[in-house]
């Protein structure tokens, strides 16, 4: 399918589209299937429609007929848990936003504005069906727990497909972070900077499906003594391993079992400190 220019005029071509994606109406290579998606301009009473199917093409397809359905909508309430011990961040800017589990980048990442006039509450519409991490957006602050209907969605995916209209969503959200540090040696016990400290979670189901920002992944670099650490991590238990180099793949499930099994376990806790000083290990697959 061509791109057409409806102004008539000449242009530049666009990039070529990639991973499923166009920002124009040419074909896109390798594309498994076909996503269409509307935005109201109308205002919300209009519905945003949208699909997403399978598509196998080996000639022209003319007048191909496409069932969209209504987008949906998360709605639900934030809470703010400060530490006492702490000065409470600014919550401006804090946004709440749905990554969706099957780590796809044409669902998008819908995501809603906290303000103070919102009275902590959120809806997000433009939902696609599809199932969704909940992730915060807000400096100083992270995620401490996520419920829905008395279940317990920090670190599982809300349903979109069979329940498109989602609301009653609690997001509570701590400055309270976890702070783990040590020191990573080489094998004769040298201090060794620049090396890489893979952190992730030991339940192994959440090694699949994490979506496109996972909250449990951190790599963290040492610094010139060898040290580092880290306030990123939510409260939980973690594998710890260093490499001396990067490993561009080392999120797939095969090269976590493969690094669980020289890596340091830690626990982390909200609001207290860990240590762990790790020596330099090589990754075998």
């Amino acid at each position: 399918m061509a791109g057409t220019n409806r102004f008539d005029q000449p242009r530049l071509p666009s990039p070529p589209g990639t991973n499923g994606m166009s920002i124009n109406s040419d074909s896109v290579p390798s594309l498994p299937g076909i996503e269409i998606a509307t935005t109201s301009i109308r205002g919300s009473d209009t519905p945003n429609l949208w699909i997403r199917m399978p598509l196998a093409v080996s000639s022209d397809v003319e007048n191909l007929g496409v069932p969209l359905r209504p987008m949906g909508v998360v709605s639900g309430r934030v809470r703010f848990e400060a530490d006492p011990e702490k000065k409470a961040p600014s919550r401006q800017f804090a946004s709440v936003t749905l990554d969706p589990a099957p780590g796809v980048p044409g669902l998008g990442m819908p995501r809603a504005t906290i303000t103070a006039d919102s009275g902590d509450e959120f809806s997000i519409g433009g939902v696609a069906p599809a199932s969704y991490f909940v992730r915060f957006g807000g400096s100083g602050w992270m995620i401490k727990s996520v419920t829905l209907g008395g279940r317990d969605y920090t670190f599982s995916a809300l349903d979109a497909v069979s329940s498109p209209a989602i609301s009653g969503v609690e997001v509570v959200v701590t400055n309270a972070s976890p702070t783990l540090s040590g020191v990573v040696t080489s094998a004769d016990g040298a201090t060794k900077a620049g090396a890489i400290v893979l952190l992730f979670p030991v339940d192994r189901t959440r090694w699949v499906s994490y979506g496109l920002r996972p909250s449990q992944f951190l790599t963290v670099v040492t610094g010139t003594n060898g040290a580092y650490q880290t306030s990123a991590l939510p409260a939980g238990e973690y594998y710890a391993v260093a490499v001396t180099g990067p490993i561009d793949d080392w999120m797939r499930p095969e090269v976590l079992d493969a690094a669980s099994r020289g890596a340091a376990r830690v626990t982390l806790a909200w609001g207290q400190s860990a240590a762990s000083d790790l020596r330099v290990t090589e990754i075998r697959r």
